[in-house]
């Protein structure tokens, strides 16, 4: 019984612990909302996106669970850029794109200090990668770019494309799963066949 009262314990310390770090990350995204709205609902759509991928893709409920949190503050970084750069209506220049950029670098140092979520800093620090090594922030090429990072990358891309922007309208899902599988150099073909499947169950 002193070893049953032990590991009873221990669960519930655990989960007490997995609580408050949720609830860090709930603030965390709730500081995103405050700055912007629309970076915030964003956030929230990649990161169902993101969880029901890996379900497509038959990973675990824990791995669904976590990169649902890493979709949620993927773009938590974005605190940290100008508002004129952050909230620009149109396209960025050079300059100010590098800024932008720091973005995932910023959320990933957000996250790094929570002991327990290293996975998810590194996932979030690498959803701007692409397979061919064209993106940043350390142009990581093929299968040193994390599984979670090529899944937030696809739903993020997928999400940017079906939104409006200061620029240009939405497109619809069929079209953005179309420039998905074009640019198929830049993204995970398992992980856009996932997407693809789930968007034709859903209808």
């Amino acid at each position: 019984w002193i070893f049953q009262r032990s590991a009873a314990k221990q669960v519930t310390s655990l989960a007490q612990r997995d609580h408050l770090f949720r609830a860090i990350f709930v603030a965390l995204a709730r500081l995103l909302e405050m700055r912007d709205h629309d970076t915030a609902l964003h956030s929230a759509r990649v990161a169902m996106y993101s969880r029901d991928i890996a379900r497509e893709m038959g990973l675990s409920v824990e791995d669904q669970s976590r990169l649902h949190l890493a979709g949620l503050l993927h773009d938590v970084g974005k605190v940290g850029v100008p508002d004129e750069i952050l909230l620009k209506p149109g396209r960025l220049e050079p300059e100010e794109r590098k800024i932008m950029e720091s973005h995932a670098r910023l959320s990933a140092e957000a996250l790094a200090g929570i002991p327990g979520f290293g996975d998810l800093a590194r996932m979030v620090y690498a959803h701007h990668e692409r397979l061919d090594g064209s993106g940043y922030p350390e142009g990581t090429e093929d299968a040193d770019v994390p599984l979670g990072a090529r899944i937030l990358g696809v739903a993020d891309t997928f999400e940017a494309i079906t939104s409006d922007r200061p620029y240009r309208k939405a497109q619809t899902a069929t079209e953005a799963l179309r420039i998905l599988q074009v640019e198929d150099h830049l993204f995970d073909a398992t992980v856009v066949f996932a997407l693809q499947t789930l968007i034709a169950r859903c209808g």
